[in-house]
């Protein structure tokens, strides 16, 4: 034991370092394992955030996609109601023009069934563009026609467009 404690007491300094720099050595091989595998959780978290960036990508690409399709639906039902709600219109008017002149070919005959005859005031002039209440009779009738028409036509659009939604 004395050969011991003698070479110890020699070289304790050389001893002293090489323990440190084992202990050293000891505690770089630790930290290298821990910071190799904080590298993997890294890259994995990288990979799973590049994975839930392309699938928001393909979500919103999805959306615009859906969202122009939406668009061109709606816009090809509006051009095909505003071309079925011209042709009503122009229908309507027609009708109503027609229902007109036949109210004011019904108001120009007399009632002579009855023996009596009742006098007829004079057409006064409704406004003052000079057009008589046959004619205001024919413009009130051309816009109710209108009216309904495009209500109608309103609604049916509607109908058809919240239908896809």
């Amino acid at each position: 034991m004395t050969a011991a404690l003698l070479f110890l007491r020699a070289y304790w300094k050389p001893l002293a370092i090489g323990g440190v720099i084992g202990l050293l050595f000891l505690a770089l091989m630790i930290t290298r394992g821990t910071l190799a595998d904080r590298a993997k959780e890294r890259d994995q978290a990288r990979v799973a955030l590049q994975a839930q960036i392309a699938t928001y990508e393909a979500a919103a690409d999805k959306a615009k996609t859906d969202a122009k399709a939406k668009e061109a639906r709606d816009a090809q039902i509006t051009q095909e109601t505003q071309n079925d709600l011209q042709a009503q219109l122009t229908a309507a008017r027609a009708s109503a023009a027609a229902y007109a002149k036949r109210l004011q070919s019904t108001a120009g005959k007399a009632d002579t069934g009855s023996g009596t005859s009742v006098p007829q005031a004079a057409d006064a002039t409704g406004s003052a563009d000079g057009t008589g209440s046959d004619a205001i009779m024919a413009d009130d009738l051309a816009i109710c026609s209108d009216n309904t028409v495009k209500a109608q036509g309103w609604q049916e659009w509607w109908k058809r467009v919240s239908a896809g939604q």
